[in-house]
This record gives C-alpha cells, structure tokens and sequence, in this order.
C-alpha cells in the first residue's frame, strides 16, 4: 500500500519540452494552431500562488498599446507586435538575436480561474497578468422525488 503523501510529481507538458529543447538549438517558430504572419515566442512564465494564477511575459521594447489581451474558452490569448528598432535602410548584422514582428501565445489556463477578475500591468520590459482564482463550488446534494 501506498502513502498519499507519496505522490509522484506531474508529467511534463510534452509541447513544452520539445519548444524549450528546439528554442536552443533551433530559430523559434510559430506553432501550427496560429496564424502565419507570427514570427516569435516570448518567454513566458505560468504560474500560481494562493489566490492568484500568474503569466509573466519577457517583452521589452514594445508599447502598452501594441499587445491584445482576451481569455478564449479555457485559454489566455496574447498577441502583439514589437517594431524593429534599427534605422531603415541597408545594414549588416554581425549578430541577431532581438526577436520583432507579431506574436501570439495561446496558454491553456490550468486552473479555474474568474474571468471577471483579470489585471494586466506592463513594467520594465514584463508584461503580466494576474488572474484570480475562482472558488469551487461546494458540491450540492440534491434530493429528487419520483412523481
């Protein structure tokens, strides 16, 4: 028999795995599920705390106005665009590693949360959002009479 301490840790999320191992040996790519003209992937943090599911994006140099927030079904849809900041005209990279263009990220919400109870704060190059999350309803017993 065994303790219900005893439990073992989740699986990884097989997609993440891959995205983390490709993103160091590969250019990142858009996945499948969005729209072509997506470019790149920002880092991306999920987690939760007690009350609280929290995303935390790596996204410096963009604008408050350039990202579209909104909770689709059970995901968090982020997408935005960060202009390329060098000057127009012919150049020569010795180095490229500064990602531009438009993203998305499409991250299941892994918890019940409130969808009316969503914040998001952009500062010092992280965009976050803050869910809250939504209480379980207690389960109802119901006593139903035959007619």
């Amino acid at each position: 028999m065994t303790d219900p301490e005893d439990k073992k840790p989740e699986a990884p999320n097989m997609q993440d795995f891959i995205d983390g191992l490709l993103s160091h040996y590969a250019p990142p790519r858009a996945p499948m599920m969005v729209s072509s003209n997506v470019v790149w992937r920002p880092a991306t943090d999920v987690y939760e705390t007690g009350e609280e599911l929290i995303v935390r994006m790596d996204v410096s140099g963009m604008r408050r106005e350039s990202f579209e927030i909104l909770i689709d079904g059970d995901d968090l849809v982020i997408r935005g665009q960060r202009r390329d900041p060098t000057p127009q005209g012919p150049k020569h990279f010795h180095k490229m590693e500064i990602n531009v263009g438009p993203f998305e990220r499409r991250i299941r919400i892994p918890v019940l949360c409130d969808a009316r109870a969503v914040s998001a704060a952009y500062e010092n190059g992280f965009l976050e959002i803050k869910m809250k999350k939504a209480r379980k309803p207690p389960p109802q017993r119901i006593r139903i009479d035959i007619d």
